[in-house]
């Protein structure tokens, strides 16, 4: 469904393994901790806001960062990472999730793009999308931030949310076999098919 300028925008993680989908148009899950969902809303600025599920009262993220949108949760649920567009580009920040002051990652020319930041499961780096569809997949090192580094071995992905990051590596639908369940080990930087599907997919994974 389209979606119109004055409408809010909204996504939500899943809660409890459930996924939920909410508002005009979903444009990525979230990763949640357990007993909490990642909420984030936009018009005319966008801010996250956390919601806990015992008491279901959305509080909203205190940040020094205007435009904040695209988060998603640190696997020790400490951080939350999220994009930010301005007039010089778009940057990738991680901010405490208590609320406070957010940490430039990585800034990109105002000629790149930067779509749903995710943390690897040792804590060490961040990933994201640099565009809507046939797009490489990025990193930015959490001991060294500053400069993003395309993943080269990596087959560019179908669209931006067709991958998800396990400890291991990246599964992924490739841009040049949209049916294939794709896996990129990290460690031997190998790529091998896990499935052929019998359709395009149409959701992320």
């Amino acid at each position: 469904m389209p979606t119109e300028p004055n409408r809010y925008r909204f996504q939500i993680s899943r809660v409890l393994g459930q996924e939920t989908q909410v508002g005009h148009r979903m444009e990525k899950r979230l990763r949640s901790i357990p007993g909490r969902s990642s909420v984030s809303e936009g018009s005319g600025g966008s801010g996250i806001y956390i919601v806990d599920i015992s008491e279901r009262v959305p509080r909203k993220l205190t940040t020094n960062i205007f435009e904040a949108e695209m988060p998603s949760w640190s696997h020790d649920g400490k951080w939350i990472y999220f994009m930010s567009r301005g007039t010089d580009g778009q940057k990738v920040y991680r901010c405490p999730a208590t609320g406070g002051d957010a940490v430039l990652l990585a800034a990109l020319p105002s000629t790149e793009r930067g779509l749903y930041p995710f943390e690897s499961f040792d804590g060490e780096t961040v990933y994201f999308a640099g565009s809507e569809s046939d797009t490489p997949l990025y990193a930015v090192s959490l001991r060294n931030p500053g400069t993003k580094v395309a993943l080269e071995e990596m087959p560019t992905i179908a669209r931006a949310t067709f991958w998800t990051i396990v400890p291991g590596g990246i599964y992924f639908v490739p841009a040049d076999a949209p049916k294939s369940i794709t896996y990129f080990d990290f460690h031997t930087k190998h790529v091998r098919q896990i499935f052929e599907l019998d359709k395009r997919s149409w959701h992320g994974l």
